[in-house]
């Protein structure tokens, strides 16, 4: 077979197309070449194993935004499980007013803010942040994340967790 443009034994790639009911990698190839070699064409294949899939990307558990309480705040809040198996809480397009002492709660149904579960002291009124929880934390016990100012007993704004 002759290609125009093409010397002797100059390689050919050939693009591949595989079919799969399970996720390919994006690092798996197969790549074929045609070595031209005059009067005579020569298929070299090499066929790559999948490697298993290992989960190299948080999973999230639960998701939520926030709403405004006593004073304006928005944002969204993810819980998430590391590949490591590590938790964390995170807050993407955080915002809320300045105030004084204010905390991230992870709250009960029917419980007050302030007796909920202490995750940590708010890192920044805006912006994303993350802030790591305890193994044995189950956010399946809470009904949401809300900022609350410690020293006036304020809740800020609240998130709902699905």
């Amino acid at each position: 077979m002759l290609i125009a443009g093409c010397t002797a034994q100059q390689p050919v790639q050939k693009e591949v197309i595989v079919t799969s009911s399970e996720p390919v990698p994006s690092e798996l190839k197969v790549s074929t070449e045609e070595k031209i070699i005059p009067n005579k064409t020569e298929t070299v294949q090499e066929e790559i194993t999948p490697a298993p899939l290992t989960a190299k990307e948080p999973k999230i558990i639960k998701t939520a935004i926030f709403k405004s309480v006593e004073h304006m705040t928005s944002g969204n809040v993810k819980f998430i499980e590391l590949p490591d198996g590590k938790k964390r809480i995170v807050l993407e397009s955080f915002r809320t007013e300045p105030g004084p002492d204010l905390y991230v709660y992870a709250v009960k149904k029917g419980q007050q803010a302030r007796d909920g579960f202490k995750i940590a002291e708010l890192t920044s009124i805006t912006g994303s942040q993350q802030y790591e929880l305890p193994d044995d934390f189950d956010v399946m016990q809470y009904e949401k994340i809300v900022v609350l100012s410690y020293k006036h007993n304020v809740i800020f704004g609240e998130a709902k967790l699905d």
